[in-house]
């Protein structure tokens, strides 16, 4: 069967290439960045199990295939194994979260947007909204609301503290954090870096 869009565009068949792909689709669309892309209702982003996301404009979808288009043309991505994004997204694609609406704003006051926080990676906040997914830099913009996390640059630091992963423990005082990292200082070591994702804190200097 062939797609009306194939011969306009890119076509993306498969799950396992779709996610190939889609690294290198993100990269030339330059989209996962989107808070400097021009948006409007029809922009989602799809996402796929492995994390990887696309954005763009939603042109077209079916029980087979989502068409978007972006700064490449369009781009045919088949639906199996996507979750949609975005306000234009249909209900059986649509991605569902039960966190808060938050508030997210640049440390200039330039660029401020609402949605639910998916979850903070490579030290970026990436929120789901209306149009789609967005990133800001953990250090690059102010969240607010009932359930915005608690930033340990929010905190004191100077406390001693346990880090413990399984048997592993690590034991000294918390002196700074930078974006998913504990900084703790380490007597006769001096200060390391760990990566607060993997270990758990306990202590008076936990946040």
């Amino acid at each position: 069967m062939k797609y009306a869009h194939q011969s306009f565009g890119l076509f993306i068949r498969g799950r396992s290439l779709a996610r190939r792909f889609c690294v290198v689709a993100v990269a030339l669309l330059g989209l996962i960045t989107a808070p400097a892309m021009a948006q409007d209702g029809s922009t989602v982003t799809l996402k796929y199990d492995a994390g990887e996301g696309l954005t763009g404009e939603l042109v077209e979808v079916n029980d087979q295939v989502v068409v978007l288009r972006g700064s490449i043309g369009l781009v045919t991505v088949p639906v199996e194994g996507v979750t949609c994004i975005g306000q234009a997204c249909p209900d059986s694609m649509r991605f569902v979260s039960s966190a808060p609406m938050l508030t997210f704003t640049t440390l200039d006051g330039s660029v401020a947007v609402q949605g639910q926080l998916v979850e903070i990676s490579n030290d970026q906040y990436v929120i789901a909204t209306n149009l789609g997914e967005l990133r800001f830099n953990v250090d690059g913009a102010i969240c607010t609301g009932e359930g915005c996390p608690v930033t340990l640059a929010e905190t004191q630091f100077g406390g001693d503290v346990v880090l413990t992963n399984g048997t592993t423990a690590i034991e000294g005082q918390l002196v700074g954090f930078e974006g998913t990292s504990y900084i703790v200082e380490v007597a006769n070591v001096g200060p390391i870096r760990v990566d607060s994702n993997v270990f758990d804190c306990s202590g008076d200097g936990c946040p």
